[in-house]
């Protein structure tokens, strides 16, 4: 009832369109000649390359059933300032699946989930802070770990069966972090330009419970 894959893959991109966050201007390639306006703001045209490896456990029968996944990956961009991470590479990501049958027609189930932060761009240096050529995505928003929890009660009947399910989706309340914003500062008194105050985190905490009810035949 076991099984097991392991895959290896690598990706080249050539004039790959790149949509940089809410069109960051920090060592983005110029806009393709062919647009103008808005979308020369937010499109990109670049080279990258994407390569990784992923691995699978599963276990398909029994009481007990799920899987592990994990995938090693990176993903990369050549931008003006050299190769660096795309702005949604995700080093690490983890899956693990667990379903069990119990008695009186129950099943209960659980999913953990683990992604590493993709990559973001902060800037150090307060004069380049309109200069197009940064160090791109040099820092990572923070890792993500999310657990969904699912139980489902079964009946069935001569013509028809039917489902009560209660799902709680980020059981574990989790922050999802989005993007970071630096505070507005201005130099002294003196001319002097103070060090720029630290990013902040943008995102919430959430939560997604649902009961619902499902009817076949």
């Amino acid at each position: 009832g076991l099984s097991t894959q392991l895959s290896a893959y690598y990706q080249r991109f050539d004039n790959f369109i790149d949509l940089p966050p809410l069109g960051s201007r920090a060592c983005a390639a110029p806009p393709p000649p062919s647009l103008s306006g808005a979308a020369a703001t937010l499109v990109r045209v670049t080279d990258g390359q994407a390569y990784g490896l992923e691995a699978l456990l599963r276990r398909s029968s029994g009481r007990v059933s799920g899987w592990v996944a994990y995938t090693l990956s990176r993903s990369e961009r050549r931008f003006p300032c050299g190769l660096r991470p795309a702005d949604y590479d995700q080093t690490h990501i983890v899956n693990v699946v667990v379903q069990a049958r119990l008695p009186w027609r129950i099943d209960v189930g659980a999913r953990l989930y683990f992604a590493t932060g993709r990559p973001e761009t902060v800037v150090e240096n307060p004069l380049e802070r309109n200069d197009v050529l940064l160090d791109r995505n040099n820092i990572r928003l923070p890792d993500f770990v999310e657990l969904d929890l699912r139980i489902d009660k079964y009946w069935q009947f001569r013509r028809h069966y039917m489902a009560l399910f209660l799902e709680v989706v980020n059981a574990t309340f989790s922050r999802s972090v989005f993007y970071l914003t630096t505070p507005e500062f201005a130099p002294s008194a003196t001319g002097m330009v103070s060090k720029p105050p630290p990013p902040q985190e943008v995102g919430f905490a959430w939560i997604l419970p649902s009961i619902g009810l499902r009817v076949g035949f």
